[in-house]
């Protein structure tokens, strides 16, 4: 999560650089990319049959929600202010949480709840967002998360049985084919000096995805979503380095809850699957003691 909140803080302060380009072009080129990066990891793999996969409509449902949301994304990031569209974005984890719950059956108790506000709050603590009028950007933005957290909770469920490199690759492939309606119609072709830029925001977003879904393979979604706040750690030297803005009391008054936060709910974490690890020894002794009587 923490190689996700990088790469992703990255793409999108490329993005801001490249605003003269069509949202339409820089998608299309984005997962084009993707595939290519991702297309040595999935068939340099040890299986035999790599695009093999039992789970076509999710990969597919999947596509769809994961398109919309890069869309989304990218269009409220390059209308909207950063602070005002880090501290919207910042409504996805809790929206996972929930789609989580209702979807994948997971339990999440009242401490990660708390956590989860807290940090949310430290959100607003660290970008003091300005008062803005309410446009079509910042409706875009929350349906951003809404098919974020959607793509989230179908990749987790295809993660049970096909590899990271197969849900990265047919995630890309199928939005790839989405997009294409949409780029053949605003397509406008980069000039020679965007090109680097458009790689670069293809490497980064590529890094985030597949982090994002290394994450996913290895904890469920309710764990992994709070550490989505982890972005803003990311995002302040980013934006310090190349939009020049001073960082303040309130930015590391946050950081200093964010922080607090994703420990907190790692240790969570690891005090959870401990008690889980000691009740399964606990059964394997006592059908071990049964079967020797």
């Amino acid at each position: 999560m923490f190689a996700w909140a990088a790469s992703f803080s990255v793409a999108m302060a490329l993005l801001k650089s490249l605003e003269s380009l069509p949202i339409a072009t820089v998608v299309f080129v984005r997962f084009a990319l993707s595939i290519l990066f991702i297309a040595p990891l999935l068939f340099g793999s040890s299986h035999t049959q790599p695009l093999k996969t039992q789970k076509m409509h999710l990969h597919a449902l999947n596509a769809l929600f994961r398109v919309i949301g890069i869309w989304a994304t990218y269009y409220a990031y390059s209308r909207l202010p950063m602070g005002l569209a880090a501290s919207i974005g910042y409504t996805g984890p809790m929206i996972a949480i929930i789609l989580a719950m209702v979807l994948l059956r997971e339990k999440v108790g009242w401490r990660k709840w708390v956590a989860v506000i807290i940090g949310y709050m430290g959100v607003l603590v660290m970008v003091q967002p300005e008062q803005a009028h309410v446009n079509l950007a910042v409706f875009v933005a929350l349906l951003a998360n809404l098919c974020s957290s959607l793509a989230k909770v179908t990749t987790k469920e295809i993660t049970k049985t096909d590899t990271v490199p197969q849900v990265i690759f047919y995630g890309n492939l199928g939005a790839l084919i989405i997009s294409c309606a949409f780029a053949g119609y605003y397509w406008e072709m980069p000039a020679a000096g965007e090109w680097p830029l458009l790689i670069a925001i293809g490497f980064a977003g590529s890094l985030s995805q597949f982090s994002y879904v290394k994450a996913l393979d290895a904890g469920n979604v309710s764990l992994v979503a709070p550490f989505e706040y982890l972005r803003l750690l990311f995002a302040i030297p980013v934006g310090i380095l190349l939009f020049e803005e001073a960082l303040t009391q309130h930015h590391i008054t946050g950081c200093f809850i964010i922080v607090g936060c994703s420990i907190y709910l790692t240790w969570r974490e690891i005090q959870r699957n401990k008690q889980k690890n000691d009740a399964s020894m606990v059964q394997e002794s006592e059908k071990k003691i049964c079967k020797d009587s």
